[in-house]
This record gives C-alpha cells, structure tokens and sequence, in this order.
C-alpha cells in the first residue's frame, strides 16, 4: 500500500474511532492542512496523542504570529535575496525538514514526535529577516535533537531559541541605522514572552531572563 492509500486508511480509522476530531483540530492549531500533516509522516494517532495531553490547548495558544517588520524596508526575500533565500530554504530540506510556501503565514511548526523535523511555513513574499528567522528556529531544534512536542511544551527552550531568531534581525536593524524597526522586534519578544508568563504561569530560568534583558538592551 502506498503512503498514501496508507494515510487514508488511517484516516479512515480515525473518523471510525471518533478521532477525527481530533486529527482536525492539531491540523488547525499547527496551520497544516490534512494533506501536509500526512506528507510530514506524523499519523492520526500521533496527532491525536498530542493534542490529547492536558495542556496542550494552553501551551499551542502561547504561539503569536508576530508579522515581518522588516518587509516594507527590505522586501520580498526571493528576489532582494535570492541567493540566501534559496541557501536557507535548501539546508532546511537536505535536513529532513518540510517547507511550505503559504500566503501571509510565517511560523516554524515542530515535529509532532521527537526526532522528527518540522516544518518551516513562509509567506512568498516574506523578508529574508523573516525567512532567517524561522530558520534560525529551525537549526535550534536540530540541534536539540527535534525535540518535538516537548519543544512545545519546553518554554524556556522555545524563549533560547525567540532570543537567537530575534537577535539575528535586531542586530541587522540596527546594523542598517533602523533603530525603529529594532525598536518593534524587540517590543514583540517583550510583548510574547509576557503573554506566556502572565497567562499560562509558567517560569523561566534566570539565565533565560538574562538572555532576554541582554537583547532589549542591544
């Protein structure tokens, strides 16, 4: 049976089992449709499993989509930059990762078990801030070993890796004497971290709170 006709059988089972509802819910809460969360290998069951875990509604809701600042400034990355652009795209794929190319979405969605690479979901038109970005999410979760829901649910892993993303494009704001747009970028890691420590009660290290002063005072 292909891995399709395999997907679909799974799919099958999960309506018959009452999963469905399930199945579409984690597709929604990732931004993947039906077809990209089979292509990504992750089943039915596994996605059921994950969003069957007591907090994982609290935990994915933690995740703001925070724009692309730099847009207006530097535009789309493809063609200002098209020879990172494709540099970037290309490592994520030699790595096992999925890009998805969607209008008006930037975000790093990581595996749904551990091990397994995630999918980098850019904007065509996106900046190449945007695209180093996300990338730079990525390469933290390979270096972690794709960690996974637990990347997920690893708070002061995933604030590590906003201080590592952001920093890149604070830096290159201010290299290019943009100090309102380093301004922004650093006003939505401010406004995210807040909203998980004040909505979700859960606490960072010290040393992760260092790493995030450190940047607001670039």
């Amino acid at each position: 049976m292909t891995a399709l006709g395999k997907a679909i059988a799974r799919g099958y089972k999960a309506t018959r089992d009452g999963d469905y509802q399930a199945y579409r819910k984690v597709t929604g809460k990732f931004g993947m449709t039906s077809n990209e969360l089979i292509a990504s290998g992750d089943d039915v069951g596994r996605a059921a499993d994950v969003i069957a875990k007591p907090d994982y509604d609290n935990i994915i809701d933690t995740f703001k989509f925070l724009g692309d600042p730099a847009k207006n400034l530097l535009g789309p990355g493809r063609i200002n930059n098209n020879t990172e652009w494709n540099s970037l795209i290309n490592e994520v794929v030699n790595a096992g990762g999925e890009v998805i190319f969607r209008q008006g979405s930037i975000a790093y969605s990581p595996g749904l078990r551990k091990g397994a690479p995630g999918q980098l979901i850019i904007d065509p038109d996106a900046s190449i801030s945007a695209l180093r970005h996300e990338h730079r999410h990525f390469i933290d979760d390979k270096l972690a070993g794709f960690k996974g829901y637990e990347g997920i649910r690893d708070v002061n892993f995933r604030i590590t890796s906003e201080f590592s993303a952001n920093k890149l494009e604070i830096q290159d704001m201010i290299h290019k004497r943009r100090r309102d747009l380093a301004d922004q970028l650093k006003q939505n890691i401010r406004d995210e971290v807040n909203f998980i420590k004040d909505n979700y009660d859960i606490h960072t290290t010290q040393e992760v709170e260092t790493l995030i002063q450190q940047l607001l005072n670039l």
